[in-house]
């Protein structure tokens, strides 16, 4: 797919939300069931996937012809600082090939001009006889990573998977749609992706609290005490400097999701490839790290954009519930709900 192909299509920032009410534009806010008929029928004439899958986006991210799809709050001063959704399937010599590189780079280009090259390590766990543990010598594959010019979303490819990154994150909706113009590029790149072994979203938040700049600082108040933990144990009259724990849900049909958790100083989330929203700030944060993921069983289902979106969207319900869970009203009210600059 050349850079051009939907250029008829408004942008990501182009978005009507992004306008003021009566704003001129390609797309009117105001569109109603039946203007929204007649788009899709005007459309349905074209054979790119790509229009059908914007469609999609003009219902449910603009709420165009309906409500919204949920009763989300999307909060102005969310601790979000990474967003990441990776779709690993069986490895593809194609991707390793010099000639792939000028594909992606066309598919990419007109949102992700920025190409780093690199190389990826990855080692394989294998359990032994008698429980024993062994670890085969690592291998290195080629990566590419594309960047946005602001470098706050990427994607980076690997012979085995792709991961759409980002440190800018409105909605889900927004994120998807990047996961679908993704998806898109190597299927139009002849990747020669043979199918989908894993799906998973991962969402890390580091929760700062005016006022608590030490790890044993009252978190209680603010995260879930299930979470929080004991904190405020010392040892020899020393308080600790990091408080960690993981809890991992199994939703069934393959289907897993880990909360990483904890107090702790040093960022999580640093400042490259990506860059952060702004600098990481010194003292203490709440870790929330969780990773809601999916992965195949035999046979490997083959390849689809399709699937792996609706897969997204099952991954996502539980990202928020857990998140929301974690909280508590004090934080979003003293925090969450703030709006960054007012005082």
């Amino acid at each position: 797919m050349s850079p051009t192909d939907d250029a008829d299509l408004p942008s990501t920032d182009e978005r009507p939300e992004s306008r003021p009410a009566g704003a001129s534009g390609r797309w009117a806010v105001g569109l109603v069931g039946g203007d929204l008929e007649l788009v899709r029928a005007a459309l349905s004439r074209e054979a790119s996937s790509s229009k059908a899958r914007f469609l999609d986006r003009l219902e449910s991210e603009f709420h165009i012809g309906g409500m919204p799809p949920d009763d989300r709050e999307i909060y102005p001063n969310a601790p979000l600082e990474f967003v990441a959704c990776e779709v690993r399937f069986p490895f593809s010599p194609i991707l390793t090939e010099d000639v792939t590189l000028p594909r992606l780079h066309r598919a990419f280009y007109d949102w992700l001009p920025l190409i780093e090259p690199g190389m990826g390590v990855e080692a394989t766990l294998v359990v032994g006889p008698g429980a024993v543990s062994q670890l085969p010598p690592a291998t290195t594959t080629k990566q590419l990573r594309f960047l946005s010019r602001d470098r706050t979303l990427g994607v980076l490819v690997a012979p085995n998977l792709v991961s759409i990154e980002t440190t800018h994150y409105p909605r889900f909706e927004a994120f998807k749609e990047s996961i679908a113009r993704t998806l898109d590029a190597l299927a139009h790149a002849d990747a020669g992706v043979a199918g989908l072994a894993r799906i998973g979203l991962r969402y890390i938040d580091e929760v700062r609290v005016p006022g608590i700049d030490e790890v044993r600082g009252s978190w209680t108040e603010y995260i879930d005490e299930r979470l929080a933990g004991p904190v405020g144990m010392t040892l020899a009259g020393v308080s600790p400097v990091l408080h960690q724990g993981t809890l991992q849900f199994d939703l069934g049909e393959r289907q897993r999701v880990v909360i990483r958790y904890g107090a702790m100083e040093k960022p999580s989330v640093g400042n490259a490839p990506l860059r952060r929203r702004e600098v990481a700030q010194q003292g203490a944060y709440f870790l929330i790290d969780i990773d809601s993921f999916w992965t195949a069983e035999d046979p490997i289902p083959e390849f689809s954009i399709d699937t792996a979106l609706a897969m997204c969207d099952k991954l996502h319900q539980p990202v928020r519930e857990l998140f929301e869970a974690s909280v508590t009203e004090r934080l979003r009210e003293e925090v969450l709900r703030r709006v960054p600059g007012d005082d």
